[in-house]
Parts: C-alpha cells; structure tokens; sequence
C-alpha cells in the first residue's frame, strides 16, 4: 500500500513538475515586448541625443532612456519627449511564433518570431524562456539591433 501512495504521488509531481514555459505563454510574450519596448527606447534616445541636441550620445555617457527619464534636466527632457513622440503610435505584437529548441534538462524553450510594428514593419527576433530557481520568469532576446 505504501508502494502505491509513492507511485502516485511520484506521478503527481513529474507530471506538475513540467517547468518549461510555453513561447506563447502570455507572461512570455508580455516580458518580450516589454524587452523589445526598453530596446527600442534605447535605440531612439542614440538617434535623438543627435538630433535634437546635436551632440553625440557619448557627451552624455551613452544614457538608457530609463537614466534619461530620472534626469531634472531641460535637454534630457527633449530627448525624452521625441522618443516618446516616436512611439506614441506604434504598437508591437509577436506573430509567427515558432518553438526552435526545448531544454528539458534545463527547462529552457528557444523561439522565433516576428516582431510585428502597427506601421506594416516587421523584424525578425529569437528569444529564450525559462524559469529561474526561485520560480520567476526569465526571458532574452536576440535580434534588436
């Protein structure tokens, strides 16, 4: 009887214990747009450091748009508010989702997709999903620049 209890409750959790996200998965495909979101920002603050102060983006230590955005300062501002201007419209979705490698052993699940812009432009990327020891999720992704 003791046999049987630990059969079934052995089977109870391998079958819980599937730890390896899907690539559609929403939390996934939120943490990747969210990713290619901050990329992007990041991108566009290079181009507008240049564009709308005239300088190169190493004057001011090649800041993120996120260093940018805690800035009281009158240029940062401009540079934020053009990223910003640029974005306001455009809106992201994965589409195309394709499953590249799984990673049992490690819970890892590699995918392609395309990076679909509102404006018709789209850009391939790949991206990675697994969960960390502590049970969070932990995505990549590759292709941005």
């Amino acid at each position: 009887m003791k046999r049987i209890f630990l059969l079934i409750l052995s089977l109870i959790l391998i079958s819980c214990g599937d730890n390896i996200p899907s690539g559609s998965d929403s939390d996934v495909k939120d943490l990747v747009l969210n990713i290619c979101t901050e990329e992007i920002q990041n991108q566009l603050v290079q181009s507008a450091i240049m564009t709308e102060l005239g300088m190169s983006p190493r004057m001011w230590n090649n800041p993120t748009y996120a260093e940018l955005k805690k800035l009281n300062d009158e240029n940062a501002k401009k540079v934020i508010d053009k990223v910003d201007k640029q974005l306001e419209d455009v809106d992201m979705e994965l589409d195309a989702i394709r499953t590249l490698s799984i990673d049992e052993k490690i819970g890892k699940i590699t995918c392609s997709a395309e990076l679909r812009f509102s404006n018709g432009n789209k850009l391939d990327i790949q991206y990675t999903a697994q969960y960390t020891d502590d049970g969070k999720l932990y995505v990549s992704v590759y292709g941005l620049r």
